[in-house]
């Protein structure tokens, strides 16, 4: 039996399988990163109809809503994608986004924050609470947070301008 399945092993080890569904991640994953926004669209919608909680789908969908200017399906997207991961720190961080964009900044400074105290190391949490704290009227606190994002990813120049203003 063992030598069967070496042979077995041996003949198909060579064969890359993947899984349909990671298959439908990469291409979407491709169609967003090429900026074919309809098309990805569409499969995200396609993923999330087969498979309504996997979390991935969600995020790219919240994505491409955040880069079509569809702000409230943004939001309702990346929520999702929180109630479905509540430990990824990505999902805090684009409903924070969609949040400040949205103006509802005691809204988007929670989510922030609670990334943060997920993973302390994401600069772009850091950047987006600075931009809050700025708009709240806590310049010392934003201060804090650029500093603390600069620390983290030193080419993040756009931490630098909001700090030299």
């Amino acid at each position: 039996m063992n030598k069967e399945k070496n042979i077995i092993t041996e003949k198909f080890e060579h064969i890359n399988v993947i899984d349909p569904f990671e298959q439908n991640n990469r291409i979407l994953f491709e169609l967003y990163t090429k900026g074919l926004y309809k098309d990805a669209e569409k499969l995200a919608l396609s993923n999330i109809e087969s498979f309504p909680s996997h979390q991935f789908s969600w995020k790219v969908l919240g994505a491409l809503f955040t880069k079509t200017g569809k702000k409230s399906e943004a939001l309702n997207a990346n929520r999702k994608c929180i109630q479905l991961a509540p430990k990824d720190p990505e999902g805090y961080i684009n409903t924070g986004v969609n949040l400040l964009d949205l103006e509802k900044l005691e809204e988007a400074e929670l989510c922030f924050n609670f990334a943060i105290s997920i993973d302390n190391s994401y600069a772009d949490a850091h950047y987006n609470l600075g931009l809050v704290q700025k708009n709240l009227g806590r310049l010392k606190e934003s201060i804090i947070s650029y500093n603390k994002a600069i620390s983290l990813k030193r080419e993040n120049f756009k931490s630098y301008g909001n700090l030299a203003n």
